[in-house]
């Protein structure tokens, strides 16, 4: 499976125009030249990295992508009456993230979160590997 569903989904740029990462968002050398950014976004993927232990290994990845005051958008789905943001919001904030806001959608079934990265950059990333990307909705959780 290709990961064709993130091309759009991350992206990270800068006020000053080093634009959008286009290639396998999991892999951190297809961001080379465009990180530390000032936004990175992550909305539509969250719900798609399926372990907890990869939510966690791609949100502490984010402080190779993020200069320090960077801001990350994020959304992540609830089902079942199970609010999955929390977590999300819970991790970030473990992270060196602030959070800056958080809404959930009028039907309650989407958050979506803006942090801010209160830490340093990292000039290389924990793994080269930033995330496994299951592409099925229904096994994250």
């Amino acid at each position: 499976m290709g990961h064709f569903a993130i091309f759009a989904q991350i992206f990270v740029g800068s006020y000053f125009g080093k634009g959008i990462v286009n290639g396998d968002a999991t892999l951190s050398t297809n961001y080379v030249g465009a990180v530390p950014a000032d936004i990175a976004i992550a909305c539509g993927v969250l719900g798609h990295v399926a372990e907890k232990i990869e939510l966690n290994r791609l949100i502490n990845n984010l402080s190779f992508l993020s200069k320090p005051g960077a801001f990350f958008i994020w959304t992540r789905g609830h089902s079942d009456g199970i609010p999955y943001s929390d977590n999300v919001r819970k991790i970030l904030n473990a992270s060196g993230f602030e959070e800056v806001n958080f809404k959930l959608t009028a039907t309650r079934n989407m958050g979506v979160g803006l942090h801010r990265y209160l830490g340093e950059n990292l000039a290389a990333p924990k793994e080269q590997q930033l995330f496994v990307f299951s592409g099925v909705p229904s096994k994250a959780r």
